[in-house]
C-alpha cells in the first residue's frame, strides 16, 4: 500500500468533516434535549461556584463525567459563556409529564449550546480517526479506513444522541478505544489506566475485562503476569485518582447513586416478572462474555490483534442485547463499523437498522427538543410549539404520540442489536471448522 492509500485527509474525508461538522453545529445549537443539557448546565454551575460535584444535587453519574465538564467548563469560560439557560414559566405545565424522557421547563441557550456541542464534536472527531488508525493499521486498507471514519462521522445516529441528545457516550466509546489499542501496542500501563477510566464514565467498558485478561496470557505466554500486573497496576492508580476527592469529600456512595438509584426504580416501578427478566438476560450476557473469552483463550491464534478487534465486537455486541435508552448503542458501534468493513460485509445491515432506530428513539421527544429555538430565537413561534407539543402528547386508546413513535424507534433500534447477534450466530453456524482450523479471518468474512 502506497503512501497516498494510508492518507486520512483526501479530497473526500476533507469534505466529510466539513459536513459532519457543520450538521452538528447548525443542528446542535438550536436542537437540543432540554432535560438531560438542564442537569450538565446544573453540574457546570456547581462547579463554577467552586461546589464539589455531589455538594449541590444534580450530579448523579461517576466523577469522570464531571471532571470532563470542568474541562469544558474552562472552555466555556474562555469563550465568554456566562449565561447557560433559563427556566421559563410558560414551560412548567409540561414538567407533569414525564413519560419515557423526562420534560423540563429549563432551556438551554444557542451559545451554551454551540459550545457544548463543540466539545462533544471533537470527541466525534477523535473516535472516527481511532477508527480509520485501527483499520489502517491492522487491515492494511487506506480505502476501508475511510469508509469507516465516515461511516462514524456522518452516522445520523451519533449526531441524533450526541448532539441532539447531548449525551457523552462518544468519550465512553473514545477511551475504550484507546485503551484496546494501548494494550495492542503493549503500553500496558497506561491501558489500565484508560480502562479505569472508561469504567468509571459508564460501567459497559467493563465487560471486556475478561477478554483483556485472556488477551495477556495469549500474547505473551511468557511475560502475561507481569503485563497484567502492569495492567492492574494502572487501573488501580487511576481509579484512585479519580476516586480521591469523594473519598476526601465522603462522596464515594454518591458517585455511584445514579447506579443505585436506577436499581431503585426497577424494583419499584416495574412488575415482578420484568424485574427478574432483566436480571436472567443480565446473567445470560455475563455467561456469554465467559464463553467468548473462553473461546478466545482456547483458540491458536494466527493474527491475536485482529481478533482482539473481533471478539472485542462480540464482547459489546452481546452487552447490548440488554434493551436501553439509545445512548448505550454508541460503545459498540465504532467495534460494529470495523466489522463490517473489514470481517463481514452483513454486519452493514444491523448497522443501518440501528442508525434509523436509534435515530427515531432519540428524536421521539421532538418538541422539548425545540425548545431553545422557540424560546430564544423565531426560528418557531411559542404557538406553533404547543401546537406541535400537544400533537405529540394526545392519547390514542391510552397512548401518545411520543410514546408510539418512541417504542417504534426503540423496536427498530433493539432489531439492529438481534441482527447482529443473528449474523454471528450464522457464522460461527456455517463455518465451525474454519474457526478450529484457525483461517482467522474465515474466507466469509475475507470478501
Amino acid at each position: 500500500m502506497n503512501a497516498d492509500d494510508r492518507r486520512l485527509l483526501t479530497r473526500n474525508i476533507i469534505l466529510v468533516i466539513i459536513i459532519g461538522m457543520a450538521i452538528r453545529l447548525i443542528v446542535g445549537t438550536f436542537l437540543k434535549y432540554n432535560f438531560d443539557s438542564y442537569h450538565w448546565a446544573l453540574i457546570l454551575s456547581n462547579i463554577q461556584s467552586g461546589e464539589g460535584l455531589y455538594d449541590v444535587a444534580g450530579y448523579y453519574y461517576p466523577p469522570v463525567w464531571g471532571y470532563l465538564l470542568g474541562v469544558f467548563s474552562e472552555i466555556s469560560t474562555f469563550m465568554g459563556l456566562d449565561a447557560f439557560g433559563d427556566k421559563f414559566t410558560e414551560l412548567l405545565y409540561t414538567e407533569i409529564d414525564m413519560v419515557m424522557f423526562g420534560h423540563m421547563a429549563f432551556t438551554t441557550t444557542p451559545l451554551f449550546n454551540f459550545a457544548y456541542t463543540t466539545f462533544l464534536t471533537i470527541s466525534d472527531l477523535l473516535v472516527a480517526y481511532m477508527i480509520f488508525w485501527i483499520i489502517r493499521e491492522y487491515f492494511g486498507d487506506g480505502r476501508k479506513a475511510r469508509v469507516g471514519f465516515t461511516a462514524y462521522f456522518l452516522g445520523i445516529y451519533i449526531i441524533a444522541v450526541c448532539t441532539v441528545g447531548g449525551m457523552f457516550d462518544t468519550f465512553s466509546a473514545l477511551i475504550t478505544l484507546v485503551s484496546v489499542c494501548l494494550l495492542m501496542k503493549n503500553k500496558d500501563f497506561l491501558a489500565g489506566m484508560m480502562f479505569a477510566m472508561a469504567v468509571l464514565l459508564k460501567l459497559f467498558p467493563g465487560f471486556l475485562i475478561l477478554l483483556i485478561i485472556a488477551y495477556l496470557y495469549k500474547k505473551g505466554q511468557d511475560e502475561w503476569k507481569n503485563r497484567l500486573g502492569r495492567f492492574i497496576i494502572g487501573c488501580v492508580l487511576c481509579t484512585i485518582i479519580i476516586m480521591v476527592p469523594q473519598i476526601i469529600d465522603g462522596t464515594v456512595v454518591d458517585s455511584f447513586s445514579f447506579i443505585l438509584s436506577r436499581a431503585g426504580q426497577s424494583v419499584e416501578s416495574y412488575k415482578v416478572i420484568v424485574k427478574y427478566g432483566a436480571m436472567l438476560l443480565y446473567v445470560g450476557i455475563m455467561i456469554l462474555e465467559i464463553i467468548i473469552s473462553r473461546t478466545f483463550f482456547r483458540k491458536e491464534h494466527k493474527d491475536i490483534d485482529k481478533e482482539f478487534i473481533w471478539f472485542a465486537f462480540m464482547s459489546l455486541a452481546v452487552v447490548s442485547l440488554c434493551p436501553g435508552t439509545p445512548q448505550y448503542i454508541i460503545l459498540m458501534t465504532p467495534f460494529l463499523i470495523i466489522a463490517a468493513c473489514c470481517y463481514y460485509k452483513d454486519f452493514w445491515k444491523p448497522f443501518i437498522f440501528q442508525m434509523l432506530g436509534t435515530t427515531l428513539f432519540q428524536l421521539s421527544p421532538l418538541s422539548m427538543e425545540l425548545t431553545t429555538a422557540t424560546m430564544y430565537t423565531d426560528l418557531m413561534s411559542f404557538d406553533t410549539w404547543s401546537v406541535l407539543y400537544s400533537f405529540f402528547e394526545n392519547e390514542v386508546f391510552g397512548f401518545t404520540l411520543f410514546d408510539v413513535w418512541g417504542f417504534f424507534g426503540g423496536v427498530l433500534q433493539y432489531l439492529g442489536t438481534l441482527i447482529t447477534m443473528l449474523v454471528l450466530v450464522r457464522l460461527y453456524g456455517l463455518i465451525p471448522k474454519s474457526i478450529r482450523q484457525n483461517k482467522y479471518p474465515p474466507k466469509e468474512l475475507e470478501e
